[in-house]
C-alpha cells in the first residue's frame, strides 16, 4: 500500500499534518484494540503510514491533549445544543473553530480548541450533553462510522486542515478548570468547603502577609521562571484560601496582576494560576492558632489600597480590625 490510501490512512494524514495525535479504532465501533488507546496516539507520518498497511478501514480517532481539547455537544438522551446556549449566555459566545458532527441522537457536534498546556484538563462535564474531552480521551473522528450506522464528518469549511482550532476563551478555560477541581473522579482530591471570613473582610493579617510576599516573588521571579513561581504561589495561597485564611477572588486579582507584572502571557498566567490554585484548595492550611481568649483579626475590603502597596513591595504597617474594633 502507498502512503495515505484508504480511509484510516487518508485521515491519519490529514489530521497529523495539523499536529494532532491519533489512534486507530477497531471498524465501526468506538473500541481500541487490544494495548492500544488514547496512550498510543500519534501525529507521526512515517508511523502511522506502516500502521495503515494493517488498518486501511478502521475507524480513527483524535487524542485531545498537549494543548488540544474537544468540547463535544451530544444529543443522544441530553439537549446538548440547549446546554450549550445557556452555557454560552453565562461564559460568552464560543469562536468559530474546525468542527465535526457526530451521529446518535438528532446530531451532535465536536468542536476542536486549543487551551495552554500547563492546564492540565481532562474529561470535564460542562452540563447535560456537553463535556470537554482532554488529557487521557479519546474523540472519534471523520471519517469513522458509528455504532448505529451513521457517519462521522467534517462540517464544510471548518475541517482543520481548513480552519485552525481556536483558543478556548479564557472564561470558559477558568470554568473547567474550576469544574474539574469539584467533580468526582477528577484526579484530584475533593476541595474541602473553605472556612469562611467575615462580611466585608478580605483576609487575616497572616494571609496578607501571605499574598504580599508571593506576588513579590513572581513578580521578580529570575527570567524563564516566573511561570513555576506563579504556579507554587497558586498553590501555597490555595491552601490559605482553603484555611479562611483569604479570599480566593482576593488571591487571583493580586498574583495575576503580579504576573502581568512580569510578563507572563495572559492565557498562560489564567491557567497556571487555576491549575496551581485547585492543588492548593485540597490542603487547608491556617495561621499558627492564637493565645487562648486573643479574638481572631481581620483585615476589611477598605484596607484594599495599603494592601495593594504591600503587593507592590512597600511594606506599610497594616491597621486591622476584629470584632472589639480597631487594633
Amino acid at each position: 500500500m502507498t502512503a495515505c490510501q484508504g480511509p484510516f490512512a487518508v485521515a491519519a494524514c490529514q489530521l497529523a499534518a495539523c499536529g494532532l495525535r491519533v489512534v486507530p479504532i477497531k471498524p465501526g465501533t468506538k473500541e481500541y484494540q487490544a494495548g492500544s488507546g488514547p496512550g498510543s496516539a500519534t501525529c507521526d507520518l512515517g508511523a502511522l503510514v506502516v500502521l495503515a498497511e494493517s488498518h486501511a478501514d478502521w475507524n480513527i480517532a483524535i487524542a485531545p491533549g498537549d494543548g488540544v481539547v474537544a468540547l463535544d455537544v451530544d444529543t443522544h438522551g441530553d439537549d446538548g445544543f440547549a446546554t450549550l446556549a445557556t452555557l454560552e449566555q453565562e461564559l460568552g459566545a464560543l469562536p468559530d473553530t474546525a468542527t465535526h458532527s457526530t451521529p446518535g441522537g438528532t446530531g451532535g457536534e465536536r468542536r476542536l480548541f486549543t487551551v495552554p498546556r500547563s492546564a492540565e484538563l481532562r474529561r470535564i462535564r460542562l452540563g447535560p450533553g456537553v463535556e470537554i474531552l482532554a488529557n487521557g480521551s479519546g474523540a472519534v473522528a471523520p471519517p469513522s462510522v458509528h455504532p448505529d450506522g451513521g457517519t462521522y464528518a467534517w462540517l464544510p469549511g471548518r475541517e482543520p486542515w481548513n480552519k485552525d482550532a481556536a483558543d478556548l476563551p479564557d472564561k470558559w478555560l477558568a470554568d473547567a478548570l474550576s469544574r474539574q477541581t469539584r467533580q468526582p473522579g477528577s484526579g484530584a482530591t475533593e476541595p474541602m468547603e473553605p472556612a469562611q471570613l467575615p462580611p466585608g473582610v478580605i483576609a487575616t493579617p497572616y494571609g496578607a502577609a501571605a499574598i504580599a510576599s508571593e506576588a513579590k516573588r513572581v513578580r521578580y521571579a529570575p527570567a524563564g521562571t516566573a511561570n513555576d513561581a506563579l504556579h507554587r504561589a497558586g498553590c501555597r495561597m490555595g491552601q490559605l484560601v482553603a484555611g479562611g485564611e483569604i479570599d480566593q477572588g482576593e488571591v487571583e486579582r493580586v498574583l495575576l496582576a503580579a504576573a502581568t507584572f512580569r510578563g507572563v502571557p495572559r492565557r498562560e498566567r489564567t491557567a497556571t494560576l487555576a491549575s496551581g490554585l485547585r492543588k492548593g484548595l485540597v490542603e487547608p492550611r491556617k495561621a499558627t492558632a492564637t493565645r487562648s481568649g486573643t479574638a481572631r483579626a481581620f483585615v476589611p475590603a477598605a484596607a484594599r489600597g495599603v494592601l495593594d502597596r504591600l503587593h507592590g513591595i512597600q511594606a506599610p504597617r497594616l491597621s486591622v480590625t476584629d470584632p472589639r474594633g480597631t487594633v
